[in-house]
């Protein structure tokens, strides 16, 4: 048994050597961007984690917002032009948000600044809120009673309705899921030597995949599809992307996987789950469209986190947006 685990070490050490030029992912981010934007950042996450109005948790603990601005419930887009022809709503949680960047650096903005390059006057609208789901997001919009012909909205989606931060997902702990829980902790020790362990699938919840698949399959699909009917009748384009996360990229190296392998409660089955049922029941629909891999290829760092998304990171987003629209025939791009 010994020798055959010696092999199989060889052998993984041995065709893990990815190369030191291809990272994904950069924990250290935000603290990278400076102290007062940092200062900013812990702000939002403080506020989101206590349920506060993100203005007024800054203006009782004294922070002031320069990098990161709120209006209306919108993140602030920069340079929107004063008279735009129409609008593009991006919807979505805090992957949409961007708070881990400055408000130039958002999605949002990145994407404004290309439709300026294509002298294409229409002002873009960041309605992504940390935590929200696709519902919560087309439930927020319409409401609003902002949309109008000739608009459009892109719908970036995916994690959030993969239940992780829904609390009636939050299962019942029993004394199993501790037992598992342990095994994932021991898996994660023992990784840090051996890439034997390194590669062996974490223990989820009991219960995953079937919530998963029930609360995608009976409420998200459900919503989207509803919500494309509505941008239909009155004409406003519609686009939602299955949106891509750490789990979903290729050629992470050995310290990456270590961070993913980290947490004894893993994302990764809820979200593959969620994804492949969102494929299976959206695939083939005209406003649908799969992002999962569009990370798989990048040459610099797209993720601060497990999710959420470097500068580089949302000019790809905003790149791949902007493609997706066109093809649409929203706007005329000028060569």
């Amino acid at each position: 048994m010994s020798a055959v685990l010696i092999v199989l070490e060889t052998y993984l050490r041995v065709s893990s050597r990815e190369s030191s030029r291809r990272i994904f992912i950069d924990v250290d981010y935000v603290k990278n961007l400076g102290p007062d934007f940092h200062g900013e950042f812990v702000a939002h996450c403080a506020s989101h984690k206590l349920g506060i109005d993100f203005n007024l948790y800054c203006l009782e603990n004294q922070v002031e917002c320069r990098h990161i601005k709120v209006v209306n419930e919108s993140r602030y887009t920069v340079a929107q032009p004063p008279e735009p022809d129409a609008h593009i709503f991006i919807l979505g949680g805090s992957t949409v948000f961007n708070a881990e960047v400055p408000n130039s650096h958002t999605i949002a903005s990145l994407l404004q600044s290309k439709l300026h390059e294509n002298r294409i006057n229409h002002s873009v609208i960041n309605f992504g809120k940390s935590g929200a789901t696709s519902i919560d997001r087309i439930e927020f919009i319409k409401n609003q009673e902002v949309l109008s012909k000739g608009d459009a909205v892109v719908l970036h989606f995916g994690i959030n309705d993969a239940c992780i931060m829904k609390p009636n997902f939050e299962f019942k702990t029993n004394p199993i899921h501790l037992i598992l829980v342990v095994f994932n902790l021991v898996q994660t020790r023992l990784s840090k030597c051996l890439l034997s362990f390194e590669k062996l699938p974490r223990f989820g919840k009991f219960g995953t995949k079937y919530a998963v698949k029930k609360y995608v399959n009976e409420e998200v699909v459900v919503a989207i599809r509803s919500f494309s009917n509505y941008c239909e009748k009155i004409g406003v384009k519609f686009v939602a992307v299955l949106q891509p996360s750490a789990y979903s990229c290729r050629a992470l190296n050995r310290n990456e996987r270590r961070y993913l392998n980290q947490f004894a409660n893993s994302p990764k089955r809820a979200l593959q789950v969620a994804n492949r049922e969102v494929i299976k029941e959206l695939g083939s629909d005209s406003y649908f469209v799969d992002g999962v891999r569009m990370f798989d290829y990048a040459e610099k760092v797209v993720f601060t986190d497990w999710c959420h998304t470097t500068k580089y990171g949302n000019l790809l987003l905003s790149e791949f947006f902007f493609s997706e629209l066109a093809k649409l025939n929203y706007f005329e791009v000028e060569n």
